[in-house]
């Protein structure tokens, strides 16, 4: 991060990125309109996403937010067509970091999910064995609309696809 960006990140796989000026950018959203819509369809998405991590954090257990990152990832893993149980190049410390856990609490945690065969671990990535049983766990379900979360605290989900 610097003093113009408060924020940061760190690649975990091979990708490509391209850098526009602020210019650039304007000047291809005015020239396509399409492209602002999905602009701030996307950043609308975003920011209910945000908004529910953030009152999440501290009213989730620590096994439910873990659940729900793992779970989340691999939904959106299997959105962009990576695999229905998608493994996650993703280490412990990257998820004590995301949700404001010691690496302790994360190692016993992932054990534990481990050990109730929703998760498996491997040359420092996970895969989901259980998406069902996660997402329970982690209090979310897949809806029309994408990822559902219930309240905090509820074993209800919200309402699926499928019915």
């Amino acid at each position: 991060p610097s003093p113009s960006m408060s924020h940061g990140c760190e690649l975990l796989t091979a990708c490509k990125i391209a850098t526009l000026t602020r210019e650039q950018f304007l000047e291809g959203v005015s020239r396509n309109p399409k492209l602002a819509e999905v602009l701030i369809t996307s950043l609308s998405q975003s920011e209910a996403t945000a908004f529910h991590h953030l009152t999440t954090v501290g009213r989730r257990y620590a096994r439910e937010r873990i659940a729900a990152l793992i779970y989340e990832l691999s939904f959106r893993a299997k959105q962009k067509g990576m695999s229905n149980w998608a493994t996650l190049p993703l280490k412990q410390i990257h998820i004590a970091d995301a949700l404001g856990l010691t690496t302790e609490h994360v190692c016993r945690t992932v054990r534990e999910l481990r050990e109730d065969g929703l998760i498996h671990t491997a040359n420092g990535a996970i895969s989901v064995e259980d998406l069902t049983g996660l997402g329970e766990e982690a209090l979310m379900d897949v809806g029309e609309a994408g990822l559902w979360w219930s309240a905090p605290g509820t074993r209800s989900a919200a309402p699926s696809a499928t019915g």
